[in-house]
């Protein structure tokens, strides 16, 4: 039977080492990328909102950078305070004891969770229709029973486990399908016979324990059937049921591997260390315990180290090797001594005292037993302090109880006053509204009185308006008659203009047919016999007349009466033109076409075109202006 234990114990020793360094690995890669990406967003980030980030990298390095851990939990703690957040503060707190748990000190912790709880008890008390509050203070309950239990308070253990059942109670009442509120129901069971185990209340750790373990496996809750598991396994170890316990243990292996809880897995190496010491497999109890340690130190886990590193200076010790005993005993008593692990210490002590009588050093081991009489003293004082302080928690407690009292009779006085007051308040209101109604006849003459001096104000105001009205609409009339009538003016100009333009044309004409009919009344006073030379004088009178370059001059002045300074501001404007592009200029001025240009000159119409488009390059006309609306303009 010893024999296949140890081959299957080695097995389950092997696989394990290797899931641990794969699952410790894993996890440490994944809290650092995690803790790495908060640092960032906590450099970009002010004021209150730090809180919360903080406390979340505290959490995450408390395992593996538990320092830097306590760093981030105390500024949290800090400006918890400083924006009076009474919720962060509690969550900050817990950060706090939790650091300080990793790091050994165990009365701080506790000190910190029991703050962080009365906070939440406040709140609680002012709104206990909120379970979410309730049930953060279950979870501190639960982790200040963890802290009791290591320095050996298992009676204040007990206290927090019963307070968090009853805690738990509520919440499932209220909410019986809620998994969250089941499992921790189940963890607090398991937990429970842990504390009844060590108080050798047997019978009742192994009734919690077979509660607890049924609840986790209802619910597939694993953490919760882990924490059973290792816990019966320690039972069946007092029970000196070594097969059993350590069948449990392999299946609570197999889910703190799935589960990656690293201490939760050096525990099982030391129970089953624990299970080979009593089976006498010295070298295979060694190993366990050597891997448990290296767990526990990876962790910085003062409780985990110092128990362990006594439980291998036990084994040395069995196997003859005192040397080495005394190394890891004095290892682990140094390590409880630091960190105020009172239990451990005298365990240490008595460990070591034990080995120095082995070894015939009867007068160290006397020194070493008087440290552990010390120890225990100061044990035995520390529980008495606790006592008195309990007692004195107590009278608090009565006091308390008596100021509520008081207070519940003035809270009754107050409500008899409350009600006269009320009595008093409901007359006056009646005579409020009895005056009220009066006034209110009252003022509706003084309104309706109002109502017709704001009527008559306002047809006044109506008719100020309209006379306003008449004189703004005889303006806008006299203003658009005086439009009208410089409209009428301006087109009357222009008609004028025009007039005159034809006028010359007019007389030009006519003193060409008054030319024609000179030539024919000379011809016929001549007697002349020969109508050739007639005509030839008539077409001779004819083109003579239709050249009128002769003229110019007088159509120039004719011109410029009814265009004045035309030629003027053409030549300032354009000093290069010839006088035959002038008289174009003139043409296109008063609106002839091509066809009538060509007649004028007695040109082409080809020709007219062609000294046309030599103009607009002159004048930089743009091709999109017509020639008589650039003319127009100057």
């Amino acid at each position: 039977m010893k024999n296949s234990m140890a081959i299957k114990a080695c097995i389950v020793l092997f696989h394990l080492n290797i899931f641990i360094l794969i699952q410790g690995l894993s996890a440490l890669y994944a809290r650092t990328a995690e803790a790495d990406s908060l640092e960032h967003v906590l450099a970009n980030t002010q004021g209150e909102a730090r809180i919360e980030i903080l406390y979340e990298l505290s959490r995450l390095c408390a395992p593996i950078e538990t320092s830097k851990s306590l760093g981030f939990a105390t500024e949290a703690v800090e400006l918890a305070r400083e924006y009076e957040n009474p919720l962060r503060l509690s969550n900050a707190l817990n950060a706090l004891a939790i650091s300080h748990y990793y790091l050994g000190n165990i009365s701080l912790s506790i000190g910190y969770l029991q703050e962080s709880i009365i906070i939440l008890e406040g709140l609680w008390q002012a709104d206990t229709a909120n379970f979410e509050l309730l049930f953060r203070i279950s979870l501190l309950s639960g982790n200040a029973s963890n802290v009791y239990s290591q320095q050996g308070e298992f009676d204040k253990a007990l206290e927090m486990l019963l307070r968090e059942r009853r805690y738990h109670e509520k919440l499932i009442a209220h909410d019986p399908e809620n998994i969250k509120y089941q499992e921790r129901m189940a963890l607090c069971l398991s937990n429970l016979s842990t504390v009844y185990r060590e108080l050798n209340k047997f019978h009742m750790a192994e009734e919690m324990l077979v509660n607890a373990l049924a609840q986790s496996r209802e619910i597939n809750y694993s953490t919760g059937i882990a924490a059973c598991l290792n816990n019966l396994g320690l039972l069946r170890i007092e029970q000196e049921r070594y097969r059993e316990a350590l069948e449990i243990y392999e299946e609570a292996l197999q889910l703190n591997m799935e589960l990656a809880d690293s201490i939760a897995i050096a525990g099982t190496y030391n129970n089953i260390g624990l299970i080979m010491e009593n089976t006498k497999d010295f070298q295979q109890s060694l190993h366990y315990y050597q891997s448990s340690l290296k767990i526990t130190e990876r962790l910085n886990y003062a409780y985990g180290i110092s128990n362990t590193s006594n439980n291998i200076g036990k084994i040395y010790q069995l196997m003859g090797k005192p040397d080495s005993a005394e190394v890891f005993i004095l290892k682990g008593l140094e390590t409880a001594s630091k960190n105020g692990l009172l239990t451990l210490e005298m365990q240490s002590l008595n460990t070591l005292s034990s080995l120095y009588r082995s070894t015939g050093d009867f007068r160290q081991a006397l020194e070493v037993y008087q440290d552990y009489a010390m120890v225990k003293d100061s044990l035995f004082n520390l529980e008495r302090s606790r006592q008195i302080a309990d007692m004195e928690t107590k009278y608090e407690t009565e006091r308390i109880d008596r100021e509520n009292l008081i207070l519940r009779k003035d809270i009754k006085i107050h409500k008899t006053t409350q009600r006269l007051l009320f009595l008093a308040i409901f007359t006056l209101v009646l005579l409020t509204v009895m005056l009220f109604f009066l006034m209110r006849a009252k003022n509706r003459l003084l309104k309706q009185k109002t109502a017709l001096f704001e009527q008559q104000k306002q047809i006044q105001s109506m008719a100020i308006e309209k006379k306003e009205m008449e004189r703004k609409y005889f303006e806008d009339q006299v203003f658009a008659e005086q439009e009208i009538n410089r409209l009428q003016k301006i087109k009357l100009e222009e008609q004028n203009r025009k007039l005159a333009a034809t006028a010359i044309q007019v007389t030009t004409k006519n003193q060409i047919l008054e030319s024609i009919l000179q030539e024919i009344d000379h011809a016929s006073k001549s007697k002349l016999h020969e109508p050739d030379e007639c005509y030839r004088n008539i077409r001779k009178t004819v083109r003579a007349n239709m050249n009128l370059d002769r003229d110019w001059e007088q159509f120039k002045r004719h011109f410029e009466e009814v265009h004045p300074d035309f030629f003027i501001k053409l030549t300032e404007r354009y000093p290069n033109l010839t006088p035959g592009e002038q008289k174009i200029c003139a043409y296109y001025r008063i609106n002839l076409g091509t066809n009538e240009i060509a007649q004028i000159l007695n040109v082409t119409i080809a020709a007219v075109q062609k000294s046309r488009h030599r103009l607009r390059k002159k004048l930089g006309i743009d091709s999109q202006m017509e020639m008589t609306e650039f003319m127009l303009n100057i």
